[in-house]
């Protein structure tokens, strides 16, 4: 290996170890990037909680759908959202994950999917907890 080959690939890596620091904090600022994986340097000291919230709004009122109550390939779809929603925040859509929980429960007509992120807040150095929410309809999602 020559010495220009050597010294491409450590600039290369030191470019790497310089710049993604900052795009990795951003994109969990943001985007809620999971700090502790992607390479985060910054990991032990950001708490990051994950949580999913299933509501059956076809009902009045609305009901929450506990986890126990839930058909294996429910838990299962609600399992891989938890992760790749938790890892990739934002990037992930929730869609094809909603359509999934449709499909396996056909008396669910209208579905609220609220997922939650808690963070540090550096204000006020709490732990909070950020919600989204995201509503389908049986007819909504292919």
């Amino acid at each position: 290996m020559t010495t220009a080959t050597l010294q491409r690939r450590f600039t290369a890596i030191l470019a790497f170890l310089v710049l993604w620091p900052p795009v990795h904090f951003a994109l969990a600022r943001t985007l809620d990037v999971n700090p502790w994986k992607l390479f985060g340097l910054a990991m032990y000291a950001n708490a990051h909680e994950a949580k999913v919230e299933l509501w059956d709004e076809t009902r009045e009122p609305a009901v929450r759908l506990e986890h126990e109550s839930l058909s294996p390939a429910t838990k299962k779809a609600v399992g891989d959202l938890m992760y790749w929603r938790g890892t990739l925040g934002r990037f992930v859509d929730v869609a094809p994950f909603a359509a999934r929980m449709l499909k396996e429960n056909p008396g669910v007509e209208r579905l609220l999917i609220r997922f939650g992120v808690q963070r540090l807040d550096t204000a006020t150095s709490k732990l909070t907890t950020t919600w989204t929410t995201h509503r389908y309809t049986s007819t909504s999602v292919p």
